[in-house]
Parts: structure tokens; C-alpha cells; sequence
């Protein structure tokens, strides 16, 4: 005879142990977290690519108008066409024959510029017109 726990007549013991439930619910948590750290991942890629065409176009059409004009525009504004995207804030300074484009998310305030200098995007804000 087989030794178990007591149980009536007729009746059998099912279901899960507080341990296994347990595990199930910590496997459920990790798998969870990863999801939402991968999501914040994919969000946060998204706002820099945005952030990056913004710049990459806003210094097209710059350099588009010195080739015209021989001058930068004084503005962004001035440029026909061009809107940045939504939630992105850019900043333009010009001296002369030079300009920088700073791009920042309203909603992350990541940021990135591009000078006419090097025209090449790179994180962080404008220097106020470093020696060139």
C-alpha cells in the first residue's frame, strides 16, 4: 500500500502546488518586462529617426538655398515647404556661411545637430558657433 496524504474515498488530489503557481507567475513577470523594455527600445528608435530626417532634410533645403543664394536663410521658417514632424522642436542659427540645426524631441528631449561644417548628425545640442 501506498502511502499518501489523506484524502476521501473516491476523491483525488489535482490542481497546482503554491510553488509551480509561483513559477508560472515570476516566468509571466520576466517575459512581461521584456516585452516593455523592447517596446521602449522600438519607441525610442523611432523618435531619432524622426529626429534625424528633420535635420538631414532642414539641412538639405539650407544648403539647397546657399547654392541659389549664395547666403543661408536667415530662418527656418523661410524655407518653403519644410515642416519638422510632430514633437520635434528645431532650432537653426546661421552666421554668414556657416549654420547649425539642433532637432530635440518635445516628448523624450533627446537631441541632434548638424552643421554645415561637418554635415554630420551628431547627438547632443549646437555649439553656440564654435571657432570654425
Amino acid at each position: 500500500m501506498k502511502y499518501a496524504a489523506y484524502q476521501p474515498e473516491g476523491r483525488r488530489l489535482t490542481g497546482f502546488t503554491v510553488v509551480e503557481l509561483l513559477a508560472v507567475i515570476v516566468i509571466l513577470g520576466i517575459l512581461a518586462a521584456l516585452i516593455f523594455v523592447g517596446a521602449n527600445s522600438i519607441s525610442e528608435r523611432a523618435v531619432v529617426a524622426k529626429l534625424k530626417k528633420d535635420l538631414s532634410t532642414a539641412a538639405e533645403l539650407a544648403d539647397a538655398e546657399f547654392a541659389q543664394k549664395g547666403a543661408y536663410p536667415a530662418s527656418l521658417d523661410s524655407i518653403t515647404g519644410f515642416k519638422p514632424g510632430d514633437g520635434v522642436i528645431l532650432s537653426y542659427n546661421t552666421e554668414g556661411s556657416k549654420f547649425c540645426v539642433t532637432a530635440q524631441s518635445a516628448a523624450s528631449g533627446a537631441s541632434y545637430f548638424i552643421d554645415s561644417d561637418q554635415n554630420v548628425i551628431t547627438e547632443g545640442r549646437c555649439p553656440i558657433f564654435p571657432v570654425w
